[in-house]
């Protein structure tokens, strides 16, 4: 039957009072209170256990379907026992039932969503593992083959060496003895050539040179004491008892090959190559035309004192000194006389005349260094393609000269003697207390480094501050410690035009200070009795004087430092002044107590071997040793 919502038949008006009275009268408001009295719901058997079977969890159900219906009603509980009833087919419920049921099922799918849930989780985590657990076995087995492969291929690489240094060994014993052969017959040659003059290549002897450089040699200057007497050998544990710090290469001077410093900075129309006779215009750009003439004129030099066989011995000093004492006064000529001797050197096809060329390079490198720009080219230069010894002894000289300042004078007989023969060189230097020590020095050696050398081989352990001085026609010249101690002899050795030249070129006199010998306090720095004839200048250690028990004990090097001070001033202070306070007055303070004696110097170390650098020092070969052993010292 409709309910009427209102009497006009109008929509969306809806009397209230009119639809209760509708449903009170048909009789349909009983029959709820009816039904909501009794079991409304009624469900199968079958559609009750399909939807409400959650509810007994993993319980196992029993067969028949009204007794599995039974157990999911008793899963309710005491709530549930009197709000319904089983028939043959189905089952009655009140609604409070049905709504415990609902409210049971809605938990239960919540319980086996989350364990599904969890479930699905664990494997896709357990397949992402699986996952990853096979890439990182492969990773791992990729990397021990890899691992593998590389200990074997060094394995191999290592058994190989040394097969191959096995195989080596006969056919090695075998080449060196070819080998020696070869050089000793090259050797021969080229002596046999150098005795009979052959090292010309081209007319160099027709060449102009400068009017100076030919006064000097018409006639020739007498040297100025007996080469075969103030050159003398030196025993080899000389070198055994020395630490000698070697230079080091940097590690910037890879790669700059001579070539590139052509292609840069040689001017126009200049080429890189051995040339047979003068020159049209300068290697570099000149720095003026007066400069360019000389440079040109000095290239004439260049080829007589290599290629003409009437340079020798004497002639060849003077003209090898007058080459370098004209770079040694015109900066601007340096880099162009560098330049010029590499060109002379590069494929020379005369050794004995490319010998000599290097004998000057190694000559010039000791005496002032080449400028900044050229630098690495030329020590990539003489590393690579220079003569025999000379490659280590050009590259040992401008790693040392790099950096300081150049020499004042030429060099002396003694390199040019030690630099011949490819020897080290030392001198002999007398310390205050008569003793003589024999030091190793080279081209580059200052004063300090020689009187820090001196003082450690006395026994100091950590000398600084030491310095030298020398004995020239009866004045003792103290020299500064950045002088170059060779410079003290070769002026001495230096004709009287190329010591006008050296001081109108440096606008000083003699390095360092004099003073008359009548000026020196008498006693242990005066000099001792030299050998008759005594030749030019020497060096000598600038130690204290001997101690006040004896006037000539040696100084001790225990004694602590106020004892060594007062030692310095006993003899010119005498018995006038109280010598216990001299050395707090020096140190600068009253009555302080002295510091403890130094500790006792260390043996000597042994020698270091050479460094492996990017650029190697050559190792020199063992030869005669030369020191001027009677030069008057003091």
């Amino acid at each position: 039957r409709c309910i009427k919502p209102n009497t006009e038949k109008s929509p969306n008006l809806f009397d209230h009072k009119l639809v209760l009275d509708q449903l009170r009268y048909s009789g349909m408001l009983e029959t709820i209170r009816i039904r909501r009295a009794g079991y409304p719901v009624r469900i199968e058997f079958k559609a009750f256990n399909f939807r409400f079977r959650a509810l007994l969890g993993a319980a196992k159900a029993p067969k028949s379907e009204k007794d599995t219906t039974n157990a999911i009603m008793l899963t309710l509980g005491d709530a549930a026992k009197d709000e319904y009833q089983l028939g043959h087919t189905r089952i009655f419920m009140r609604e409070a039932a049905e709504r415990l049921l609902e409210e049971g099922r809605g938990q239960a799918l919540r319980g086996l969503v989350v364990k599904i849930q969890s479930r699905v989780r664990t494997w896709l985590a357990v397949r992402q593992y699986k996952k990853v657990r096979e890439a990182v076995l492969r990773l791992q087995a990729f990397a021990r083959m890899r691992a593998a492969q590389r200990d074997y291929r060094r394995r191999l690489v290592a058994i190989t060496k040394i097969q191959a240094f096995f195989r080596m060994i006969k056919p090695r014993k075998a080449f060196i003895v070819v080998r020696d052969e070869r050089r000793r017959l090259r050797a021969i040659e080229r002596e046999a050539a150098r005795a009979a003059g052959l090292r010309t290549v081209g007319d160099v002897a027709a060449l102009p040179i400068p009017t100076d450089l030919r006064s000097l040699c018409t006639p020739l200057p007498d040297p100025c004491y007996d080469l075969a007497t103030a050159i003398q050998r030196v025993p080899e544990e000389v070198w055994h008892r020395v630490n000698y710090r070697r230079p080091t290469v940097p590690a910037e001077a890879a790669g700059h090959e001579f070539s590139k410093f052509v292609s840069g900075f040689f001017q126009q129309g200049s080429t890189w190559s051995f040339t047979k006779g003068a020159l049209e215009k300068t290697l570099l750009s000149p720095r003026s035309p007066a400069l360019e003439k000389e440079a040109l004129q000095l290239f004439n030099v260049l080829l007589q004192f290599m290629g003409d066989p009437s340079v020798f011995d004497q002639k060849e000093v003077m003209f090898g000194n007058y080459w370098i004492q004209r770079a040694l006064a015109e900066e601007g000529l340096r880099d162009e006389l560098y330049c010029q001797l590499a060109n002379q050197t590069w494929l020379n096809p005369n050794d004995v005349n490319a010998e000599r060329g290097w004998l000057l390079m190694a000559m010039c490198l000791g005496c002032f260094p080449p400028s900044e720009n050229l630098l690495y080219y030329l020590l990539c230069y003489v590393t690579q393609h220079g003569y025999e010894q000379y490659k280590a002894l050009c590259q040992h000289k401008l790693l040392r000269s790099a950096g300081r300042q150049p020499r004042a004078w030429p060099p002396t007989y003694l390199e040019w003697e030690a630099t011949r023969t490819g020897a080290p060189m030392a001198l002999e230097v007398q310390c205050a207390d008569m003793t003589t020590v024999t030091v190793p020095v080279d081209s580059s050696a200052t004063a300090q480094e020689l009187g820090n050398l001196t003082a450690r081989l006395r026994g100091i352990a950590a000398p600084a501050g030491w310095t030298v001085c020398g004995l020239l026609r009866d004045e003792v010249v103290e020299l500064e410690s950045e002088a170059a101690v060779l410079d003290f002899v070769a002026q001495y050795e230096m004709p009287e035009p190329i010591k006008l030249s050296v001081r109108k070129a440096s606008a000083k006199q003699l390095p360092g200070v004099s003073t008359p010998m009548g000026d020196m306090p008498a006693g242990p720095m005066s000099p001792a009795p030299p050998p008759p004839p005594p030749p030019p200048g020497g060096a000598a250690a600038a130690a204290a004087s001997p101690p006040k028990e004896t006037a000539r004990r040696a100084l001790d090097s225990q004694a602590s430092l106020s004892d060594q001070i007062d030692m310095m001033f006993e003899e010119s202070l005498g018995s006038t002044e109280d010598l216990s306070s001299t050395a707090d007055r020096v140190k600068g303070r009253e009555g302080a107590p002295p510091p403890p004696p130094p500790p006792p110097p260390p043996p000597p170390p042994p020698p270091i071997p050479p460094p492996p650098p990017a650029l190697p020092l050559q190792k020199q070969p063992r030869r005669t040793r030369f020191a001027p052993t009677r030069l008057p010292l003091c």
